[in-house]
């Protein structure tokens, strides 16, 4: 038989039997249920598949959690936690805590802070990868075969790869172009390359901006000039900083 009881202030709603369940229910439809036998309450769901499952048909945010103090988190436990990891907000900033210290921040404003930074000239608000069009700038066109080139960007950090080879035309100073991305004012591009046989002595790349990347010989300090009729390649890695 099931009940409903109170004891001292304890209220008992008690389904008696094996596996019976407790139904909360609003005009004829079920708004609660505590399944017995699986030991789990639904709410809005009449079969629960966790210890508490929320459901709307409709609704996306299904769960509030609201703290009448300076901010409302989850902690999590299992057996062996001592230190109980959690996620909380301070005002519109979602902050995640291990250790019991704040280890990774989302300002409302976007991008991450790491370790209790919360200086907004911190974050970390951009990554992508992809490719580049490399161009070839210093005299007639080289007979060349298509480049590789991609890049990676970090925040306002940008890296460039390249590798370019079977360059057969005439000896010309070696400039590349078309970064994809504008560097900083004040700031210039500093490379190394690889490998290359463009030039006889050792060479180095760099740029008083993105727009021109300059292979200077590393003997005769000028521009590098390419070995004539040789089959070349260049390999070179650029680093700047964007806005």
């Amino acid at each position: 038989m099931s009940t409903l009881k109170s004891s001292a202030e304890n209220l008992t709603l008690n389904a008696d039997g094996s596996n019976n369940d407790v139904i909360i229910q609003s005009n004829g439809s079920t708004i609660v249920t505590v399944d017995g036998s699986a030991a789990a309450v639904g709410v809005g769901i009449v079969a629960p598949l966790a210890s508490l499952h929320i459901y709307h048909a409709t609704t996306n945010n299904v769960l509030r959690l609201e703290s009448g103090d300076a901010s409302a988190g989850l902690e999590f436990k299992d057996n062996s936690t001592s230190n109980l990891p959690s996620i909380y907000n301070a005002t519109d900033d979602l902050i995640f805590s291990t250790g019991g210290a704040e280890r990774l921040r989302i300002p409302a404003a976007g991008g991450l802070t790491f370790n209790g930074d919360t200086a907004a000239a911190n974050a970390l608000d951009d990554y992508e990868e992809g490719t580049w069009t490399p161009g070839f700038n210093g005299g007639a066109a080289p007979e060349a075969s298509a480049a590789s080139a991609t890049y990676v960007k970090v925040g306002t950090m940008v890296t460039c790869y390249l590798m370019w080879w079977g360059f057969t035309g005439s000896a010309v100073a070696a400039q590349i172009t078309g970064c994809p991305f504008t560097s900083k004012a004040g700031t210039y591009v500093t490379g190394t390359l690889g490998a290359n046989t463009w030039t006889t002595n050792g060479a180095g790349c760099w740029g008083y901006t993105a727009a021109t990347i300059r292979i200077q010989d590393c003997v005769n300090l000028n521009e590098a000039t390419g070995i004539v009729g040789y089959p070349k390649y260049i390999s070179m890695a650029i680093t700047y900083q964007t806005t």
